[in-house]
């Protein structure tokens, strides 16, 4: 009985196992093949953003009207890069046909009788309008080789095509790596494009000839031109090979279209399976240790999960450095630039720069975050917030973001809210703007709306999207991380697959839920409630608002920056400039030490990372140096962002920490903590009592004058529109008054001002008698100081135009500019001054629709006509 079992037992092991086994050299198969194909496309596609690229350039140069001698030169230009940076067949070169004269990047000349319209390179990109083309093998014009080429449509400023832009790949660069392909160190690789033709086979007579006219007799080729026909991936078929061989097939589809195989023969693919006989037979006779076994596989798997751990979290802080470190150039550079005196072509570029860069970092945050939450060491941080502020930002990013893409906007605020909560408003707004992100993102046309309601104990937040919708298949997935939904059909948009992931977690850490009702093609409605714990709004702190309203400079600072890397110090001396700083720089932790042993610093800032001697061992060795040194100021500035990492630094002797990329902002309120006060000017921009230079006096003086002709009635028309129910208009005019006051430096009426206009916020008229009645005896007493100004200079203000004299006037053109060159909503303010100049409408307006770019090139035209350029 019991040998019986025993048999038995064994039997039904090998049964299972041996299906295992199966399954899982099945699975190699599929990860080998996937991965060649993954190294073939990535190999294409560098191609194909080179040659889009270049595409880019061409199409710039026909709008600046340059001729074909120039673009000659940059497709030669970028045909010697090529070779340089990718080390690759010197035949091969960019070319192409541009207004009807043909141009190659090595300079090649081609015969008389050569016509490049009928080449497959120009026929092919015709039909793909636009798209890069990937032609049909062909021979060469110019080296006879056999390959393939990609091409690609050029279109002027009216979208007409003017030529096609090109470059060859050789057959021969593909087979080396498909020849050296093997599976289970056995095998050979085959190559065969989108007409089934064999373009790589170890068999040289398959060259050119299609599956299906390959005839061994069985049909078998001809069953597998079928099914690849039919969209079929073949994952372990079996088949016998042209060597009489019987074998297994691995085939997959590359991007173009083109197939890749490993052929395996099937004694060595199930040679392990024929092994596992023997093996369950002698694992018989141990399985009266088993539970022992599976014992200490458990003890081993627990020591392996903390050392996998932390291994994880070593490769995390390594992760981040390394890629922070280059972040931070790109990112604290490309600021820089941002506030440096550029044409707009090239703050266009800078801005972009920055832009993708911010958006790179934004997934490089989520990685780690989502590490934070998987080891449960990412809380909330809760504070009191002003919710009305809260839903106004949030409502702007939103309006931004549809405006951008020609979308509809909806935001609704049915009943009453909760004027001040308590609760992390950072991670609230992440996860609103996260799904709103994504509305927008997949919203092809229609609208977004956004709809916020408060019940009794829960705040609910609506958001509702025109878009592409979710199928109930990728619903149950959405919130998984790394998972994109309809990836074929969005391939378009960049995303980690990581937003929804994060932001379910952080909606669950709050205590809430989140929900999603959508149907494919109608659209989608995300749904998240949160409980509310009211705030007060005493104990909101407005520090950072304040020191972001604030200028801060600091010429008298010494200030000393350790790095190893040139780009880091050049990015972090270019931002201290910004505070009229002028900053020493030293490259390693022994320079370091040498310099402050002979110079005395306020404050220097410590690469963690560097050769020899790191930040915290440089940092100790300051510390022992004498008890002066002790209260020397340290800041860690690393890349290491990683959960506890400030902690670390703190308790090392360092005084603060600074991550890369380093912000502006950040940095100043680094400066003004640490910084002595003597040696800080803090400029208020916000005050009314500045110091103001003669020109600025006048010009000031001016900017009253014009506030009592512009406000005098300004509460009669606030109190008309409230009468007659005219809420927008009434905090349109709150707005434009609190704006004003600003300008002019007088708060206490811009206060009243902005207690109107939020009171009137989302179309609902919350306002009180007693704010109205401050608000006139506000304006009343500001005009009543300004009206002696009116009598001064009467002749000032002629027909709503500021007659300014040049200084002024191109003082304040200036500013408006640097707030343009930033995309800085603050130009707002300046556009009630601007309606008082002549023909300045186009500007005002484009400044109120946030069209920063064309306000900028106009506002040079602006500065032209009145002669302050």
């Amino acid at each position: 009985m019991v040998f019986t079992a025993f048999i038995i037992m064994v039997v039904i092991s090998y049964y299972f196992c041996s299906n295992i086994v199966r399954e899982n050299i099945k699975s190699y198969g599929e990860k080998a093949v996937s991965l060649s194909v993954e190294t073939i496309n990535a190999y294409l596609n560098n191609y194909s953003s080179i040659l889009d690229n270049l595409a880019f350039i061409i199409e710039r140069l026909q709008e600046s009207n340059a001729n074909i001698e120039r673009m000659q030169e940059e497709v030669s230009a970028w045909t010697e890069k090529m070779h340089l940076d990718n080390d690759m067949d010197e035949n091969i070169s960019f070319f192409g046909f541009i207004n009807n004269k043909f141009i190659d990047g090595n300079n090649w000349i081609p015969a008389s009788d050569f016509n490049p319209q009928s080449r497959p390179w120009y026929t092919g990109a015709l039909t793909h309008n636009g798209e890069i083309c990937f032609s049909e093998p062909y021979f060469d014009a110019k080296t006879g080789n056999y390959g393939l080429s990609l091409s690609k449509l050029v279109f002027n400023k009216n979208n007409d095509p003017f030529g096609v832009i090109g470059t060859d790949i050789f057959i021969s660069d593909l087979e080396n790596y498909v020849e050296s392909m093997h599976f289970l160190g056995n095998g050979y690789g085959v190559l065969f494009d989108n007409q089934q033709r064999f373009a790589v086979h170890p068999n040289e007579e398959f060259i050119g000839k299609k599956i299906i006219e390959i005839d061994d007799g069985s049909g078998e080729f001809i069953n597998i031109s079928n099914r690849l026909s039919a969209g079929e991936e073949l994952f372990a078929f079996r088949y016998s090979s042209y060597t009489d061989v019987d074998s297994v097939l691995f085939i997959k589809q590359l991007n173009i279209g083109w197939y890749l195989a490993i052929v395996l023969p099937q004694n060595v693919y199930y040679f392990d399976i024929q092994k596992m006989q023997i093996v369950m037979i002698l694992a018989g006779f141990i399985l009266a240790v088993l539970l022992c076994g599976v014992l200490s596989y458990m003890h081993a798997k627990v020591i392996r999960s903390k050392e996998e751990s932390r291994i994880k979290s070593s490769f995390l802080a390594n992760m981040s450095h390394e890629i922070r470190t280059p972040m931070n150039a790109i990112i604290g550079m490309s600021e820089f630039l941002q506030y440096e005196n550029i044409n707009n072509r090239q703050m266009n570029f800078v801005n972009d720069i920055h832009s993708s860069a911010k958006s790179l970092l934004t997934i490089i945050n989520e990685i780690l975050d989502l590490s934070k939450v998987e080891a449960g060491k990412l809380s909330l941080i809760p504070v009191h917030y002003d919710f009305y502020l809260f839903l106004d930002d949030i409502k702007s990013m939103l309006k931004y973001l549809t405006d951008n893409k020609g979308l509809g906007f909806k935001f609704d605020t049915p009943g009453h809210l909760p004027r001040y909560l308590y609760g992390d408003d950072i991670r609230l707004k992440q996860i609103l703007t996260n799904i709103c992100g994504n509305a927008v993102k997949f919203t092809g046309r229609g609208y977004v709306s956004l709809r916020t309601i408060a019940l009794e104990e829960t705040l609910l937040f609506e958001i509702q999207d025109t878009g592409r919708g979710i199928s109930k298949n990728e619903m149950q997935t959405i919130f998984d991380p790394f998972e994109q939904f309809n990836v074929k059909q969005n391939r378009g948009l960049i995303g980690t697959g990581l937003g929804l992931s994060i932001t379910k977690n952080y909606v669950e850490m709050m205590g809430g839920k989140i929900m999603i009702e959508s149907e494919l093609g109608k659209g989608s409605t995300f749904i998240v409630e949160i409980p509310i714990i009211k705030g007060n709004a005493q104990e909101i702190n407005t520090e950072e608002k304040e020191t972001k309203e604030q200028k801060m400079i600091a010429p008298q600072a010494n200030i000393l920056v350790v790095d190893d890397n040139d780009f880091n110090l050049k990015t972090i001396i270019a931002l201290l400039s910004l505070f009229e700083i002028n900053a020493n720089a030293v490259s390693s932790g022994k320079e370091a030490i040498e310099k402050i042993k002979k110079e005395k610093f306020d404050i220097i800032f410590m690469d963690h990372m560097m050769p020899e001697m790191d930040g915290i061992e440089t940092t100790n060795e300051i510390r022992k140096l004498g008890v002066k040194y002790n209260n020397l100021i340290i800041i860690a500035l690393t890349a290491n962002a990683i959960y506890g990492a400030r902690e670390m630094f703190l308790s090392t002797g360092f005084n603060d920490y600074l991550t890369k990329p380093v912000e502006v902002y950040q940095l100043k309120n680094i400066l003004v903590k640490w910084l002595p006060n003597e040696k800080i000017t803090i400029i208020d921009q916000l005050a009314g009592e500045k110091k103001l230079s003669d020109s600025e006096m006048e010009f000031q003086k001016t900017l009253q004058r014009l506030f009592v002709k512009n406000n005098r009635d300004k509460y009669k028309e606030i109190s008309a529109a409230l009468a007659e129910g005219e809420i927008k208009k009434a905090h349109r005019l709150a707005h434009t008054l609190k704006s004003n006051a600003g300008q002019i430096g007088k708060n206490q009426l811009q206060t009243a001002a902005s207690e109107i206009e939020l009171y009137l916020m989302y179309g609902k008229n919350h306002v009180s008698k007693e704010q109205l009645r401050t608000l006139e005896i506000e304006l009343d007493a500001v005009l009543d100081e300004l009206s002696p100004l009116m009598a001064e200079n009467p002749a000032s203000i002629i027909n709503n135009d500021i007659l300014l004299n040049t200084a002024s006037l191109k003082e304040l053109l200036d500013k408006l500019e640097i707030l343009l060159k930033s995309g800085n909503p603050e130009c707002l303010e300046f556009a009630d001054s601007l309606k008082t100049l002549p023909e300045t409408n186009k500007l005002v307006k484009q400044v109120e629709d946030f069209e920063f770019d064309n306000a900028f090139l106009t506002l040079l035209d602006v500065k032209k006509r009145f002669n302050c350029v």
